[in-house]
């Protein structure tokens, strides 16, 4: 097959790649926080550390076995579409356990969103529940959000990562 039978060939199979994960990115996706999601979508290098990715619900600390409604925002400057993939990970082997919200999926301490949500101002939010390890120690959330543009190719997207530190306290002794 000729340089151009190959390209067309490509381009032809460009849409099935791009929709090869319909429920959303491979779990396994965050053994690498830096550079997830970039070997499906490469159209730009990672925003590392992005500051579009947010987290709200931890302010006031965090307490072993507390529940916590955890609100992961993201609002990136340029997208049509929106997408996330979040994990909490441990050097011991608790990291608590998730709780998803609508449009999310659960499997062991990751959650993800199982639709791309369309950008609105102020960015997109997803809601859902972590319950921190029994144990006192440092649980790490990994996100990993994709900002696409909506032509169903891997081409034009960009993935934003960041990591939030969460120091589990000790229980206060009354």
């Amino acid at each position: 097959m000729t340089r151009l039978g190959w390209a067309a060939l490509g381009a032809a199979l460009l849409p099935f790649a791009a929709s090869a994960f319909p429920t959303g990115a491979p779990w396994s996706t965050l053994d690498r926080p830096d550079t997830a999601c970039t070997s499906c979508h490469f159209g730009a290098p990672p925003v590392a550390e992005s500051e579009a990715l947010s987290i709200e619900g931890l302010e006031k600390g965090v307490q072993p076995g507390e529940t916590y409604a955890l609100t992961l925002r993201f609002d990136p400057t340029d997208a049509a579409i929106l997408s996330y993939l979040a994990g909490f990970r441990s050097e011991g082997e608790d990291a608590g356990s998730v709780a998803a919200g609508e449009g999310q999926q659960v499997r062991e301490t990751s959650v993800r969103s199982t639709e791309p949500l369309p950008v609105v101002e102020g960015g997109v939010e997803w809601t859902f529940d972590w319950t921190a390890p029994a144990t006192p120690g440092l649980v790490a959330l990994h996100i990993a959000a994709n900002a696409a543009n909506d032509d169903s190719s891997p081409l034009g997207d960009t993935i934003h990562v960041r990591t939030f530190e969460i120091e589990v306290a000790e229980q206060a002794s009354e």
